[in-house]
């Protein structure tokens, strides 16, 4: 993330919300409070590329006329906030998701993920001939028979 004095600090902290205002929306299943919340970065990102006229940065660069860092930190802003409405438009509109990650160079969200089962390899596990039925409707495991593709330390499961 750029280090701002500028509009930029306003439109990062409003690009680090998104997905949280996001994913509440869709939670509560309102589709329209979360195209309003990407709509509303969209606004505020153009407002920033007006204010900010990384064109004329650009041209003062060029001139030798001009703070160097300044364009480096709008043109940065304006990628991160590019590539986080590239992941937040995808489930709405994909085609055009895709096509914003293919210009900006990139066609994965690159980020770091959260694994589902952090401590486990799962493969395929093998019940039948080393289960039975524990009288309440539960399927036990008994894990120093088994011969499972599941690794998460000693195995141990009840399956319903």
């Amino acid at each position: 993330t750029p280090d701002c004095a500028d509009g930029s600090s306003a439109l990062l902290k409003r690009v680090a919300a998104l997905p949280d205002d996001v994913d509440r929306a869709l939670d509560g299943f309102d589709l329209r409070r979360a195209c309003a919340a990407i709509t509303s970065l969209v606004t505020q990102a153009n407002r920033y590329v007006e204010d900010e006229r990384p064109w004329e940065l650009a041209r003062a660069e060029r001139s030798s006329a001009a703070d160097v860092t300044r364009l480096d930190r709008v043109l940065a802003t304006l990628v991160v906030t590019c590539r986080l409405l590239a992941e937040e438009i995808g489930p709405f509109i994909p085609q055009a998701a895709q096509r914003l990650r293919d210009q900006l160079g990139s066609n994965v969200w690159v980020g770091i993920g959260r694994p589902v089962f952090p401590a486990c390899t799962w493969t395929s596990l093998e019940l039948e001939p080393y289960s039975k039925h524990d009288g309440h409707g539960l399927l036990q495991v008994d894990d120093r028979r088994a011969r499972p593709a599941l690794r998460c330390g000693a195995l141990s499961a009840e399956i319903l």
